[in-house]
């Protein structure tokens, strides 16, 4: 068996894990070729880090991706409604353009996160002037949840940037885990070859290749 894939370096420590933990002839011979029980017990650790890590970056990439759906259509439904407030607004206030001019929605930015934070300051401001927009249809209440659910855009803004920096940082972790538990399944096969040189059977159980003689 190959070590080129990360798949593959968990298949083989499975395999010489399982194979040697099961046979204490083997766990013997192989203390004899300077692989005692304490670098199986090193191999199996490194073996459980692995799959820990790799487990952990898939869970972080799954959640961030969850973040980003959530984001997505969170972010049409706030576009839509800040579009209609500020309509109203203008409305409100067309005669009024002190309070017009604080709402700062001359001009509604065409980019995604500059508009959230515009909408997060709009609904911030329009809180001042609730009895103004009431009549209309937009209580104080109104104004008050639409501007937490503006505000929740940016939070999982900064939890998605979270998620990728753990994932990024888990990969890292990941990455230095699989090297050393590669290096640990390369160290005991070839020590298995010089154990069991005369037992090709047993090393084909670690997943070692042997050529058939001819």
């Amino acid at each position: 068996m190959k070590l080129h894939s990360n798949a593959q370096i968990l298949e083989a420590a499975r395999l010489v894990i399982y194979n040697t933990q099961k046979d204490p002839d083997i766990q013997k011979r192989m203390s004899t070729y300077g692989f005692p029980p304490k670098r199986l017990q090193d191999g199996k650790a490194l073996l459980e880090k692995a799959i820990l890590l790799q487990d952990i970056k898939t869970i972080h990439y799954d959640e961030r991706w969850a973040i980003s759906q959530q984001v997505e259509a969170d972010m049409e439904i706030m576009k839509a409604t800040f579009k209609d407030h500020v309509l109203v607004a203008r409305t409100a206030f067309r005669h009024d353009a002190v309070v017009l001019h604080s709402l700062k929605i001359e001009r509604l930015s065409t980019r995604k996160w500059e508009s959230v934070r515009q909408a997060l300051y709009f609904y911030t401001k329009l809180e001042e002037h609730a009895a103004v927009m009431e009549p209309f249809g937009i209580n104080l209440e109104l104004i008050r949840q639409t501007k937490i659910s503006v505000a929740s855009l940016l939070d999982m803004k900064e939890e998605r940037a979270r998620k990728k920096g753990v994932a990024e940082d888990t990969t890292q972790e990941k990455k230095k885990a699989f090297k050393e538990l590669r290096e640990w399944v390369v160290e005991f096969r070839t020590l298995a070859r010089y154990a069991f040189k005369d037992s090709p059977q047993m090393l084909e159980s670690f997943g070692i290749l042997v050529p058939s003689a001819s």
